[in-house]
């Protein structure tokens, strides 16, 4: 079937889209929750009052650069939006109805707050998620755009941060197909994905190294395609953040100082790389916890990939995709270690890669099982018919 890619990329998505609603307004409220029900709730309305012009004393534009360091602008803007309107809809609908205040766990109205807030988020991710399967398949093939779709579905890592009202996987999905439209050779409107991933989650830096190494072999005059990718990251970064535009110095510094904050979940003997070293063993415990890690499935599925590709897969050119895959995403991960914030949910970009690797071997290993099997059938067809 011609159109087998589309109908998969369809089919994926819209369960993705129909599993993320299940239940959405029940799904854990964690304490980073509350905190961005805060955020969107209070950076619009600034961002609002300025461009009107009287602003609250002390809340001019420079200050809205002060209210999240990750920056979160994506959340903040597209949630702040959807929870301005429902809570209109809210208001008109239940006379009851008041806001929730910030860390108020007991409000009646929590619930749907959250769903309010969470509802073009998931909607979004869904459009990102349909266009990343298409791209995937261009670039690595019907199998893999199925078994990585299913993981991007089933696995619990994604499901749990995909209903959540934080940052992990928007950065992870935007990402990606920033990466995919970069191999394509759409440096632009890759580089305004780069730009929004950057606004979502500013550690998302740690795949300009990466991207600059792609550039360079994908391209002899890599420095145009360095520039549009990056210009197009930069435009968007400072024209969709207010606070960059009046006070980009300031802003820039609390971003950078804020994702500097130790978060005190790890120890180590003091030095620089006692902390990096040991950093990964905390990143691999994680990955095992039941709760917060990846499943079996997963694990062994990309043991199994990696061990293949050891074994298999040769330094030839037809297989640059796969090796911009690993230099991308494995440089981001380098980088992101250097930070002593090691949540597992960090390295939602990392699996997402994974997962395409893993769908990659499978459809290698998939195509050399149908040749072989057809190979012995011939075999068996001549054996049988000069045995007579």
């Amino acid at each position: 079937m011609k159109k087998s890619h589309i109908i998969a990329a369809v089919v994926l998505s819209s369960l993705f889209l129909l599993t993320r609603f299940f239940n959405l307004a029940k799904s854990p409220v964690w304490e980073d929750n509350f905190s961005w029900l805060y955020r969107l709730n209070y950076y619009p309305w600034l961002i609002e009052t300025n461009f009107k012009g009287h602003p609250e004393p002390g809340k001019d534009l420079a200050y809205t650069g002060r209210i999240s360091y990750h920056p979160g602008v994506t959340v903040m803007t597209l949630s702040g939006l959807s929870t301005r309107i429902g809570k209109k809809i809210l208001t008109a609908s239940i006379p009851s109805y008041k806001s929730c205040l910030y860390n108020d766990t007991l409000c009646p109205y929590l619930q749907q707050e959250l769903f309010i807030a969470k509802l073009p988020l998931i909607i979004l991710y869904a459009i990102l998620f349909y266009w990343c399967l298409m791209l995937v398949n261009k670039h690595f093939g019907l199998t893999t755009q199925i078994i990585f779709g299913v993981f991007i579905l089933a696995e619990p890592i994604f499901y749990q941060t995909s209903r959540d009202l934080h940052l992990d996987f928007l950065q992870a999905i935007l990402i990606t197909t920033s990466f995919l439209l970069i191999l394509n050779k759409n440096r632009v409107l890759g580089g305004i994905l780069l730009g929004l991933t950057v606004l979502t989650r500013f550690s998302s830096i740690f795949f300009l190294p990466g991207l600059l190494i792609i550039l360079v072999i994908q391209d002899k005059k890599f420095y145009f395609a360095w520039l549009k990718t990056l210009l197009a990251a930069v435009l968007t970064f400072v024209l969709c953040y207010p606070p960059m535009l009046v006070a980009p110095i300031s802003t820039l510094k609390y971003i950078v100082e804020g994702s500097g904050t130790s978060s005190g979940i790890t120890t180590y003997p003091a030095g620089f790389l006692a902390s990096y070293v040991n950093g990964f063993s905390v990143y691999l415990s994680q990955a095992f916890n039941s709760v917060n890690g990846v499943s079996y499935i997963w694990v062994a599925s990309f043991l199994l990939s990696v061990t293949y590709l050891c074994i298999k897969i040769r330094f030839v050119p037809e297989k640059h995709r796969l090796y911009y895959l690993i230099l991308f995403f494995g440089g981001y991960l380098l980088f992101l270690n250097i930070s002593d914030k090691r949540f597992f949910r960090y390295l939602c970009p990392i699996l997402m890669a994974a997962s395409i690797l893993i769908g990659y071997v499978s459809s290698v290993v998939s195509q050399q099982i149908i040749k072989l099997f057809i190979l012995n059938s011939f075999l068996r067809n001549i054996l049988s018919k000069y045995s007579r």
